[in-house]
């Protein structure tokens, strides 16, 4: 286990992850005794203790309007999952296409933007994946992180601890759900070389014609079935590209 980047770790769990878990241990109260609770981060890791800490559930209203449950985990748990994140981050990079531009360091929605422009075409067929985060099968996800990225097994079996408190899927709130979410579509991403761009489960074509919209959609559709996926039709939508 890298010190270096256990410490690095908790300055971007500092950054982004500030609330207390049920144990009403706070980043406050971590920075105080910072080497005293590192050694607490270090035992779980070295132990296998992963997801060993109560977990509360939180309700939040997404961009959308609809109800979503947040798992809130301990902040020694959110440690050791950005460490585990951190430890996969890299090879993980290396296998996601150029226009997947969600969860990933420096992109943003305007580089989205930018790079559906340039396709040079008109029209954007935009939707996303019904419920993706709770339909994704773990078992061909674990065997992908193993066998086509390169997961050690140690890390592997960690990760299957971090998210094993839900019975399929992955769990919102969650440090490691993001990464893995994108993993989990890579072999969808590279059915589509062209025109296309990803932003977490939002999917985008570009079209030359609003005509080909039911060819398109035919394909992504078989595509996603292939991994246990559906379009969410109430939310397909196609744009102007200037509009978009």
């Amino acid at each position: 286990m890298t010190t270096d980047l256990l410490d690095k770790a908790f300055k971007l769990l500092r950054r982004n992850y500030g609330c207390p878990g049920l144990d009403g241990v706070s980043l406050r109260e971590i920075k105080k005794d910072y080497n005293k609770h590192k050694n607490v981060v270090l035992g779980k890791y070295t132990e296998n203790q992963v997801n060993s800490l109560s977990i509360k559930t939180t309700t939040i209203i997404d961009y959308g309007g609809k109800e979503r449950e947040i798992f809130v985990y301990c902040i020694h748990e959110r440690w050791l999952q950005m460490y585990l994140k951190l430890q996969i981050e890299h090879d993980i990079e290396k296998n996601l296409k150029s226009y997947v531009f969600g969860y990933r360091k420096g992109v943003t929605m305007k580089d989205l933007h930018s790079y559906l422009l340039n396709t040079g075409l008109e029209h954007i067929l935009h939707l996303d994946i019904a419920k993706y985060f709770d339909q994704i099968d773990r078992e061909s996800l674990f065997n992908f992180l193993e066998h086509n990225i390169g997961v050690s097994r140690d890390i592997l079996v960690k990760i299957q601890k971090s998210v094993s408190h839900t019975n399929k899927g992955l769990p919102q709130g969650n440090v490691l759900s993001p990464i893995l979410s994108n993993v989990y579509l890579i072999p969808f991403d590279k059915c589509f070389p062209e025109n296309y761009a990803r932003f977490s489960d939002d999917l985008y074509f570009a079209l030359g014609t609003p005509r080909k919209k039911d060819e398109m959609v035919k394909k992504i559709s078989e595509h996603l079935l292939k991994h246990k996926l559906k379009i969410n039709y109430s939310k397909l939508e196609i744009k102007n590209v200037n509009k978009f």
